[in-house]
């Protein structure tokens, strides 16, 4: 192996080794805007596209659900070949969705998916994998950290979030949309566990002027919000005792 590639994570599981196909995907969203990536070692080009539904709210995980689909296809069309593959990626959350569906007593159902109609299209793929007998590997990499497969991968994510044509996965998903505004912005989204604890936070910031205790003028003081307490109590400086104290001073 290279001594370029010793010092990189993927030298280290000694994966440029490795003798079937290499691709490694990434997805990039910024704004309104998703785009998908994919770059194949093997004859070091790729593949990328634009993502579509932004209408529903856009989503870098949508982006790298698509990255992983599209890489899965270049793996099956690539020279006709069979060949096991790696596949690099640097979400953790498609490998959860895509852990859900391994294994004989699970009964798990695609509509729970946000992006179920992507996760459809990968589940599919790997089936006819599966059905020919190739071997295939998902590897978690680290993002945005010099690494040269992550790298090459973002580069094609890019250019697919810069296309104005072909765009792919355009259908409405009929998920129920989330419109706020904060700092003057206006956010939209799915629902999702983000939106539904900013939805308790904004409900609770209503509440306040309701309540008199010494949780409720701790918090209308000038300066003073949840950021403050959180940046207190991941302060490695401040002893345990007196973040201990803060908290239980202002208990209800």
């Amino acid at each position: 192996m290279d001594i370029y590639w010793e010092g990189t994570e993927a030298g280290l599981m000694c994966i440029p080794l490795f003798p079937g196909l290499i691709i490694a995907t990434d997805g990039s969203q910024e704004k309104d805007n998703m785009g998908a990536g994919s770059y194949r070692h093997q004859g070091e080009t790729g593949g990328f596209c634009k993502v579509g539904t932004d209408e529903e709210g856009s989503s870098s995980n949508r982006a790298e659900h698509a990255a992983a689909c599209i890489a899965l296809e270049d793996a099956i069309q690539y020279a006709g070949s069979q060949r096991r593959l790696i596949l690099l990626t640097n979400s953790k959350c498609l490998l959860m969705a895509i852990q859900k569906w391994i294994g004989e007593v699970i009964n798990p159902t695609i509509k729970e998916s946000p992006d179920g109609d992507i996760l459809r299209e990968i589940l599919e793929l790997l089936r006819v994998r599966i059905d020919l007998g190739l071997f295939t590997l998902f590897v978690k990499m680290k993002s945005h950290k010099g690494e040269f497969f992550d790298d090459m991968a973002d580069r094609w994510a890019d250019k697919g979030r810069h296309m104005e044509t072909v765009t792919r996965w355009t259908s409405l998903r009929q998920h129920p949309i989330c419109i706020w505004t904060a700092s003057g912005i206006a956010h939209r989204s799915t629902m999702s566990k983000v939106v539904k604890t900013r939805a308790h936070l904004m409900a609770a910031r209503l509440q306040i002027h309701e309540h008199d205790n010494l949780t409720a003028k701790f918090l209308k003081r000038e300066g003073n919000c949840r950021s403050v307490r959180g940046d207190h109590w991941k302060d490695k400086q401040v002893s345990i005792r007196a973040k201990r104290s803060l908290l239980q001073s202002i208990k209800a």
